[in-house]
């Protein structure tokens, strides 16, 4: 994972982490929160540490499987709506 994170080069500094947010439409509420919208991220820092957040709060990463399971978005397959 730290291969992720940004070295440095031409004079700029090194990151100290890298991180990703996922937004997903909950227009129709089919996830268990009352937005509009649900975000996922996850930070790495270089150590290969991950936190997890849901919505902007720390969680763990098997609640946010979880999450994503109970609307059939799962880690090992395709996720492909039609």
């Amino acid at each position: 994972m730290h291969e992720l994170i940004f070295h440095g080069n031409n004079g700029k500094n090194p990151a100290d982490y890298a991180s990703i947010t996922m937004y997903l439409d909950n227009s129709k509420k089919v996830f268990q929160f009352p937005d509009g919208e649900v975000s996922v991220t996850r930070k790495v820092n270089r150590k290969g540490v991950s936190i997890y957040k849901l919505n902007g709060k720390t969680t763990t990463r098997e609640k946010v499987l979880e999450v994503l399971a109970s609307v059939r978005i799962y880690p090992d397959g395709h996720n492909i709506a039609l």
